[in-house]
């Protein structure tokens, strides 16, 4: 069976956060033009499905040309949240990110340099201000940057704040070559942002491609299957049209199956198991066991339709948190909620495994992310938002 994006399997070593590396067999997914991974072997069960994500940086932060680690993920959600936090930080869409803060750094040290000419200490500290421009400037770049470029340009910056020398006299020469220093760091790092945001830009693609493949399929299924559910409807059926409907079932089933990556691929291939079940009974007349197994099938698949309800706030209170949760979108998050509320309550969980944990994402777990969104401080906001992923992770 042809799988998303194709077959070929590879063996890799992946990194674990903890620096750990493992070994693991992964399926390579080419995807718009970019190649993924998902695995399907691994020494622990619960790597399976998680995708392999090639960084392009070293442990040091250093971009290079090449891909020079592999990291799993847990899932699309998460990678694409991680990657609209980088895309974020780099000023792609802010105003406070990296870019436009290295764009400022570069013009007010070249504006700087171009006055120093003929200066005394009074007229730089007083005319200028210097000092706290640069202290300020060294500030975008972070309290404590981990990237080397921008560690050097931040200790230039601080160190050309009184433009003296080793013997404490006022030297425009040595500012104004510290200043063009920092200048030539900030165009290098530019130039390598602009580089990872091309990077960024088709993993982008590719993720949100599988994403938006796996929700087609659960919402085509879904439709095609909730016609099904009514005994009564199926044993009207002649046997020409049970044949043909049971072969659809096995056709929808193995649509699913197709689907190999988190956070799908398990709800995915035990529908099918059920989907083909039905389908037998079906063959064999079973009407009432053939519509039970398709009740089923609707109820598992509807748990990942409040998932992806769940992951849209999630995503809002990212965004917001980005922007240090100004502008939350407060009534657009209550319809969200109340909508996730009313479905959890309303799906049966008879006969599932992870009754149990549904169950206390509906019954604790969501109050208390209410709860802390209410408080609307940004401690409890990071709280809320770390409170819906694990409801996330639970369905």
């Amino acid at each position: 069976m042809e799988k998303i994006g194709g077959n070929q399997l590879v063996k890799v070593q992946a990194n674990l956060s903890s620096g750990q590396k493992i070994g693991v067999v992964a399926r390579v997914i080419a995807a718009r033009g970019r190649s993924l991974a998902v695995i399907t072997e691994a020494p622990n069960k619960r790597y399976l499905g998680a995708l392999l994500i090639t960084r392009w940086e070293d442990v040091a932060g250093k971009f290079r040309s090449k891909p020079v680690r592999i990291i799993i993920k847990d899932g699309l959600y998460s990678e694409l949240r991680r990657l609209w936090h980088i895309w974020e930080e780099q000023g792609q869409g802010w105003p406070e990110g990296e870019v436009d803060a290295l764009q400022q750094i570069r013009a007010e040290t070249r504006r700087v340099t171009s006055q120093l000419v003929g200066m005394d200490t009074e007229q730089f500290r007083r005319q200028i201000g210097w000092p706290v421009v640069a202290g300020e400037l060294a500030d975008f770049l972070g309290q404590q940057p981990r990237k080397e470029v921008k560690i050097r340009a931040r200790r230039l910056l601080l160190s050309s704040q009184l433009a003296q020398d080793s013997l404490g006299r006022f030297n425009p020469t040595i500012t104004r070559a510290k200043l063009g220093a920092v200048s030539r760091l900030t165009v290098s790092r530019y130039n390598e942002l602009m580089a990872i945001s091309s990077h960024l830009s088709s993993q982008w693609d590719a993720v949100t491609w599988l994403l938006r493949a796996a929700e087609q399929r659960l919402c085509y299924v879904l439709e095609e299957i909730y016609q099904w559910q009514d005994p009564a409807e199926l044993r009207q059926m002649d046997k020409a049209a049970r044949q043909q409907t049971a072969e659809l079932l096995g056709s929808i089933a193995d649509d699913l199956r197709i689907i190999d990556y988190n956070p799908f691929w398990v709800n995915f291939r035990l529908t099918a198991r059920e989907l083909d079940k039905a389908a037998e009974h079906l063959t064999d007349e079973r009407y009432v066991k053939a519509a039970q197994y398709l009740g089923k099938c609707i109820r598992a698949l509807f748990l990942k339709v409040i998932q992806r309800e769940v992951e849209r706030i999630i995503w809002r209170l990212t965004q917001a948190r980005e922007r240090e949760w100004r502008n939350l979108p407060s009534r657009e998050l209550d319809k969200r909620i109340a909508w996730v509320k009313e479905a959890l309550t309303q799906t049966n969980l008879s006969g599932f495994q992870t009754r149990k944990s549904i169950e206390k994402a509906r019954t604790k777990l969501l109050p208390e992310a209410v709860r802390l969104l209410d408080l609307a401080e940004p401690m409890t906001l990071q709280l809320a938002r770390d409170t819906f992923k694990e409801i996330s992770r639970r369905l």
